[in-house]
């Protein structure tokens, strides 16, 4: 999250906007795969004031080129959709990962009453964007579907992360040049780890 914030700085500062905070977490993604689950049970799955939305409201309508001005920026970010296949695949094809299933979806299925199917404990991801369109939800109903999905999954993805570490290593020694030189420009644009 920390590099895609600063990514997003440059490119704003670029445009003549205030960057957000390096440590904002409004800007999340793919919570079925790589959650932050400490995140998740601590701000919800969402922040409640969206760091990202703020920064961007201070770019001119005139700037469209949203980029950080890396030139490794582009093949860096493409190595995301690789590690999205990996994950996918391992979240099908592993054993150790489906023992932990049946159990992550019935205890997010008991705390919280909503429907989710078994064979994907992530399948809570969409009821609770369901149940939360629904008048009346408040920001206290998020929180508490965010906190089950927390203590329900731990196990689940620990073991999801466990089986990726397995596969890990393949990925960072085909791309290790281009992970070295993003690191580089990082260090060069000023990013700080």
């Amino acid at each position: 999250m920390r590099v895609n914030a600063f990514s997003l700085g440059l490119a704003i500062e670029k445009c003549g906007g205030t960057p957000p905070p390096i440590e904002m977490t409004s800007d999340r993604f793919a919570q079925d795969l790589f959650p932050d689950l400490d995140l998740i049970a601590q701000k919800g799955f969402n922040d409640e004031v969206d760091e990202r939305d703020k920064a961007l409201a201070t770019v001119g309508p005139d700037c469209q080129d949203l980029l950080p001005g890396l030139a490794a920026y582009e093949d860096w970010r493409d190595l995301f959709h690789d590690w999205t296949v990996l994950a996918e695949t391992t979240q099908a094809e592993s054993t150790a990962l489906a023992a932990t299933k049946a159990h992550a979806a019935a205890c997010l299925r008991d705390r919280s009453g909503l429907t989710v199917d078994d064979a994907d404990p992530t399948t809570y991801l969409r009821s609770v964007n369901i149940e939360m369109s629904a008048d009346g939800t408040t920001r206290a109903d998020s929180l508490r579907y965010a906190s089950i999905y927390a203590e329900c999954t731990r196990g689940y993805f620990n073991t999801m992360g466990s089986e990726l570490a397995k596969r890990r290593s393949q990925l960072v020694e085909r791309n290790r040049e281009l992970l070295e030189r993003f690191a580089r420009e990082l260090a060069g644009a000023g990013y700080v780890p």
